[in-house]
């Protein structure tokens, strides 16, 4: 099951958790610092003592009991909470966003097309 939503806005990636109640912004370029940083969370999740928190300019991950994490901007307000057995699906989902991201930037934004039109609509005269 998806926990994690990836789309994109304007350039931006946006990563939302599917109950919708959590939203992270990051620009394309930020995709791989958040990465780097959840992975380097996950690696130290089995240390037998973990600092309050990690930081990778903007990103910071915080720890808190059972294997919970909260990935957040240090620049503007967006957190997204995981648990460490959600950790690789969360990278999945900021990796699929950039692609996603990337595709709009080289060939434009999808657009879902409209239903055909009436042909009563449509004049098929010359103009």
């Amino acid at each position: 099951m998806a926990n994690f939503v990836a789309s994109t806005h304007q350039g931006r990636v946006i990563l939302e958790r599917e109950d919708g109640k959590f939203r992270l912004e990051l620009n394309p370029a930020e995709v791989e610092a958040a990465t780097h940083v959840v992975g380097l969370a996950l690696r130290m999740v089995e240390l037998p003592f973990v600092p309050e928190s990690i930081k990778n300019t903007p990103f910071t991950v915080r720890f808190f009991p059972k294997q919970a994490f909260a990935l957040e901007r240090l620049d503007i307000p967006g957190s997204m909470p995981f648990r460490a057995r959600e950790g690789d699906e969360l990278i999945t989902a900021l990796q699929r966003g950039l692609g996603i991201c990337l595709n709009e930037q080289t060939h434009g934004r999808a657009v879902p097309s409209m239903t055909p039109p009436d042909p009563q609509m449509v004049s098929d005269e010359p103009l």
